[in-house]
């Protein structure tokens, strides 16, 4: 073998070596693309000590919030309509540090989670719209979900 056809040969031999891995992993990700994606898929909610986190959903009932929060906001703005403002004001909620001071001095076991009626007396011990004087039932020295 002549001292060319040699180094050709090395240096189609160092190609090949080069190529092989990015090769295999190119196959690999073809052949297993569908396994792969339902892994994906079941990452995107994860259970973590019995809490269900489904990422993509909550992100997107965010971006939805946003948006209504947006137009309602703007048509709350508009004086031409004192229904549509009243409603709009009705959607917005007291900061999640009195509602947690509130169900903290209630003994309430689930700030975000007490049931409605006691989320109706929650907004009116706060003087928020939308509450209404419902009577506390306590038991075991705890609120009681109602």
């Amino acid at each position: 073998m002549s001292d060319g056809t040699s180094k050709v040969l090395v240096a189609l031999i160092g190609i090949v070596q080069s190529a092989i891995w990015p090769a295999i992993l190119v196959w690999f990700l073809y052949r297993f693309r569908l396994q792969i994606r339902e892994l994906i898929a079941r990452l995107e909610t994860a259970k973590v000590s019995g809490s269900e986190f489904i990422f993509r959903r909550v992100e997107r009932l965010q971006a939805e919030l946003q948006k209504t929060n947006l137009v309602v906001g703007g048509l709350a703005e508009q004086q031409a309509s004192p229904e549509i403002a009243a409603a709009a004001k009705k959607l917005f909620n007291p900061p999640g540090e009195q509602v947690a001071s509130w169900a903290k001095e209630h003994c309430a076991d689930n700030p975000w989670d007490m049931g409605p009626k006691n989320w109706e007396r929650c907004l009116f011990d706060l003087g928020h719209a939308g509450g209404k004087k419902n009577e506390l039932v306590m038991e075991n020295g705890k609120l009681k979900y109602q």
